[in-house]
């Protein structure tokens, strides 16, 4: 492989690490609302490389088994099926074999992390709720 080839790889695997969640190995952002995956062109337009570029690398990396690509569909009101951003879910062996393994204590500290932090958003949800409900009292009571 040529260094050139080497460098896309090596972007790519750098942006796609940069945005991965590491509870769940995904790249995307965690949202309130679900996952939040980040498409192809999202990724490429962040690493500056042109499409063919683009393209070999993440063959690469693919070829490697750097990360599983399962496509989403959504099926609109007319019965049709649109295209959604892929889940790209990076793959343990990728670390390894980089020098990076990441110990399974660490995954397992930020996916408590991470439940704690969303238990946290619903007690918070609810006590606005229980603020909001109290106010409204308030106001019909006057």
């Amino acid at each position: 492989m040529r260094s050139e080839r080497r460098e896309a790889v090596t972007v790519v695997v750098e942006v796609m690490c940069k945005h991965m969640d590491l509870a769940t190995m995904q790249v995307g952002v965690p949202t309130p609302n679900g996952f939040y995956n980040y498409s192809f062109e999202k990724i490429r337009a962040e690493t500056d490389l042109g499409i063919s570029r683009f393209q070999r690398a993440i063959k690469d990396i693919k070829k490697c088994t750097g990360f599983d690509v399962n496509q989403l569909y959504k099926q609109d009101a007319d019965g049709s099926y649109k295209g959604m951003a892929a889940v790209k879910k990076m793959s343990m062996h990728l670390f390894k074999v980089i020098g990076l393994g990441i110990s399974d204590a660490a995954r397992t500290a930020e996916s408590e992390s991470a439940h704690a932090k969303e238990r946290k958003g619903e007690v918070c949800v609810a006590k606005q709720r229980r603020e909001i409900a109290t106010r409204r009292r308030g106001i019909r009571a006057r």
